[in-house]
C-alpha cells in the first residue's frame, strides 16, 4: 500500500522495501464507466466554516463539539510557524498546549511506566491486538 501512495503522490520510494514492493495497479480501474461512490464528510466538520451543506451531516449521530473557536487556537499558537510542515519550534510546548486546549484541567502525562519495550518484541503487537488469532500466553496461533 505504502509503494502505491508514493506511486500515486509521485514521492521518492522511503526505503528498500517500499521500492521493491509490486504496486496495487489492479485496484485502479481506469475505464470504470459506473461510480457509485459519494463522498462523505467527517461529523469533524460540522461546526467548522467550511462551505459543507448541514444535511450532509444528517446520517452522523454524534456530531463532536469543538472545545474552543479558532481565534482561541490562533491565539495560543500564534508563537509556531505554521507556514512549513514540522516547523514547530518547540515542539513539547506545542504539545502541551494541544494537550490544554483539548482536555482542559486533565494533568498532562509526566510520568513513564518504565516498561522496556525492547524485549520479546515478536510479542508485543500479538498482545496488543491479537494479531491472526494469536494466543498472546503462548505464541500459538
Amino acid at each position: 500500500m505504502i509503494r502505491t501512495i508514493e506511486d500515486v503522490l509521485g514521492l521518492d520510494h522511503l526505503n528498500v522495501y517500499t521500492a521493491t514492493q509490486r504496486p496495487m495497479a489492479a485496484a485502479f480501474d481506469l475505464d470504470q464507466r459506473e461510480w457509485s461512490y459519494k463522498a462523505k464528510p467527517s461529523a469533524l466538520l460540522a461546526n467548522t466554516q467550511l462551505p459543507i451543506p448541514q444535511s450532509s451531516f444528517a446520517s452522523s449521530k454524534n456530531i463532536p463539539k469543538p472545545t474552543h473557536d479558532a481565534a482561541y487556537w490562533a491565539g495560543v499558537t500564534k508563537e509556531f510557524d505554521f507556514s512549513v510542515e514540522d516547523h514547530l519550534g518547540d515542539p513539547a510546548k506545542f504539545n502541551r498546549i494541544v494537550w490544554q486546549g483539548l482536555k482542559g484541567d486533565v494533568p498532562y502525562p509526566s510520568q513513564r511506566t518504565g516498561a522496556d519495550l525492547r524485549k520479546d518484541r515478536n510479542r508485543l503487537p500479538r498482545a496488543s491486538v491479537n494479531l491472526r488469532g494469536a494466543n498472546p500466553t503462548n505464541g500459538s496461533r
